[in-house]
């Protein structure tokens, strides 16, 4: 699937540099990154990171018209414990997810292109590959024993 949109993507590029009135090239990216303190248990910290970074590629072969190919990797890594306190147990949890986007889209700009304020339309399709990894940890209190699991999605 993801090869078939790329293909598409490149049969449009192709089909789109022939010579026109308004045609031309954007690059864009974009990130970001953040970090959730959520306390702590039994001296553990907890936290959530977050961390995105995409791009897109858009040919304009009219001025408010563009065909966008677009990529985002979206990443959050959980870590928190969990009392148990009717078990006598801590459980440590870490998740890890991880988010591909793949898109072709059609976008229309409802204004100008020197507009300071530019309203659009986007449409289109996608692929989207997730992937899980949870790893866990409990421990006895009172004999400080340890066990550990862990798993994730099948690709």
């Amino acid at each position: 699937m993801i090869l078939r949109i790329v293909q598409y993507a490149i049969i449009c590029a192709i089909l789109c540099s022939a010579p026109s009135f308004a045609g031309y090239w954007e690059i864009s990216a974009n990130g970001s990154y953040f970090k959730y303190n959520n306390g702590t248990q039994d001296n553990v910290p907890s936290t959530t990171i977050n961390t995105r970074m995409g791009g897109g590629l858009a040919y304009r072969f009219i001025e408010n018209t563009a065909i966008e190919f677009s990529y985002l990797d979206s990443r959050t890594q959980d870590k928190y414990g969990q009392d148990i306190s009717t078990l006598l147990d801590v459980y440590y949890i870490d998740r890890r997810t991880q988010i591909q986007n793949f898109s072709l889209n059609l976008v229309l700009y409802l204004s100008g292109k020197k507009a300071t304020f530019r309203p659009f339309i986007r449409g289109g399709g996608g692929y989207m590959i997730r992937k899980t990894k949870v790893a866990g940890t409990a421990k006895d209190r009172n004999t400080g024993a340890t066990s550990s699991l862990s798993f994730r999605n099948p690709d």
